[in-house]
């Protein structure tokens, strides 16, 4: 009976039936895509698991990669100020304190977070209070801001970058400067194709 139904469906339904099979697939597709994803070890036995971090990386250096093209608000190469320094706290208005060397003496410094807006106030100084006194370099984008316009680097992976992805910041939509949104693209780009 299943066959006659089968056969019948197939020559008489064409249509239909290769949006039923096409249906099917999608689906199994859509969930091993979902169980495997999210099994690590099996990612690791299968030998996938950099193939899936690089899928990712691809994705977001597509997404970063629009992001700045679409934000063309600057077009001169900005060159930024560069120090190394520590972070210290952060204030009530989200702006950071940090300790940085210059001319070989320590300096105070208050700094804006580049292209970001901080959603989770209590989160950014928990993860600030957790890389307290990690070496970083700071570099200053000259910008129209009261305090630096600062990109923040940790063994060479963009700080700000980590604020987004641990849920504390989000990309700004409207950002004075696309400086951000060209650093993070040519991170996932490196990221990609490593």
């Amino acid at each position: 009976m299943l066959t006659a139904l089968y056969h019948h469906f197939k020559s008489h339904h064409r249509g239909a039936f290769l949006a039923a099979v096409l249906g099917l697939i999608l689906a199994i597709a859509v969930g091993l895509y979902t169980f495997v994803g999210s099994n690590t070890a099996l990612l690791n036995v299968l030998g996938l698991q950099t193939t899936a971090a690089r899928m990712a990386a691809g994705k977001s250096a597509i997404f970063w990669t629009w992001r700045a093209w679409r934000h063309k608000s600057d077009n001169a190469e900005l060159e930024p100020e560069r120090f190394y320094g520590y972070l210290e706290s952060v204030n009530r208005d989200t702006t950071v304190n940090i300790t940085l060397v210059r001319n070989a003496k320590y300096q105070s410094q208050r700094i804006t977070l580049a292209d970001l807006v901080i959603t989770d106030p209590t989160g950014l100084a928990t993860i600030v209070e957790a890389h307290r006194h990690s070496s970083m370099e700071f570099a200053f984008y000259p910008t129209q801001t009261p305090y630096p316009y600062t990109v923040i680097w940790l063994d060479n992976h963009p700080f700000n970058l980590t604020l987004i992805t641990e849920g504390v910041a989000l990309p700004d939509r409207t950002p004075p400067t696309n400086i951000v949104d060209r650093l993070f693209a040519t991170y996932y780009w490196r990221e990609f194709t490593r």
